[in-house]
C-alpha cells in the first residue's frame, strides 16, 4: 500500500471548553479510547489535547485509505486508535519530520490505528501550538517525509501556495537537479511527479489556522 496521509490541526483554531464535553468529543473518541486517556494524563495534560492528538491521526488514515479507496467515508468513530506511545524524538528525525529539527517543547508519539481490518502505523508531534500526525507504512517501498509551517496569511490560496511551496522545497534538498510539480488525480488526490523520471509518488497536504503541514512518500 504505497500512499501518504497527514493532518494538523491548530490549538488556537479550537475551543477547549466544547472539546471536553462529552457531546462533541464522543463523536470523535470510542468509549475504549476515552478510557486510555487515564492512562496518558500525566504525559498529555490536557484532554483537548488528547482528542485533536487522535482527530489528526484519524483525519490522516482517512487521506491516506481514500487514495486506495475513494469510497471510504470518513466516520471518526470506526477508525481505532488501538495504542499510543512516546518516542525519542531521534527516531522521527529518522524518518524525515523537518519539523524535528528544532524539539523544544515538543513530545512525539506512535502506535496503531485500525479501520475495518486494515491496521496502520502512526507517527505524531505534539508541539506547543499544533499537533501533526502522519501515517507511515514501514513496508512501503520508499521513504516518508514530513514537514510543518507556520505562516501569516491564512487565506485558503495562500494555505494552498505555501504548503505546496515547502514540498517542492523539501523534494528540491532530497533530490537536488531534478524537476518536479504537483498534480491531482481524477479524484482530487494530490501526487508527486517526477518530471525527468516520469514517476509520480504519493502527498498528502493539509493546513489549520497558521499552520500548513505535508507528507510524503519517494
Amino acid at each position: 500500500m504505497l500512499s501518504a496521509g497527514n493532518d494538523i490541526v491548530s490549538f488556537a483554531e479550537i475551543d477547549p471548553v466544547r472539546t471536553n464535553q462529552a457531546a462533541f468529543y464522543k463523536k470523535i473518541l470510542t468509549d475504549w479510547e476515552v478510557l486510555q486517556y487515564q492512562k496518558l494524563a500525566d504525559t498529555i495534560a490536557a484532554f483537548e489535547v488528547y482528542v485533536w492528538l487522535l482527530w489528526s491521526v484519524k483525519e490522516a488514515a482517512f487521506k491516506f485509505l481514500r487514495r486506495l479507496n475513494s469510497q471510504i467515508v470518513f466516520s471518526p468513530s470506526k477508525f481505532i486508535v488501538g495504542d499510543i506511545k512516546s518516542l525519542e524524538i531521534s527516531a522521527f528525525k529518522s524518518l524525515g519530520f523537518d519539523e524535528t529539527k528544532n524539539a523544544l517543547n515538543k513530545t512525539t508519539w506512535h502506535g496503531h490505528i485500525t479501520v475495518d481490518k486494515t491496521e496502520l502505523m502512526y507517527f505524531s508531534v505534539i508541539g506547543v501550538d499544533y499537533v501533526h500526525s502522519i501515517i507511515h507504512q514501514v513496508h512501503n517501498s520508499g521513504e516518508s517525509y514530513a514537514g510543518v509551517k507556520h505562516i501569516t496569511d491564512t487565506s485558503a490560496q495562500n494555505q494552498s501556495s505555501e504548503v505546496r511551496k515547502l514540498c517542492l522545497d523539501q523534494l528540491r534538498q532530497l533530490m537536488p537537479g531534478i524537476q518536479f510539480n504537483i498534480n491531482k488525480s481524477e479524484q482530487g488526490v494530490p501526487f508527486i511527479y517526477n518530471i525527468d523520471e516520469k514517476v509520480t509518488h504519493p502527498v498528502s497536504f493539509s493546513h489549520h489556522g497558521h499552520f500548513v503541514a505535508y507528507s510524503f512518500v519517494i
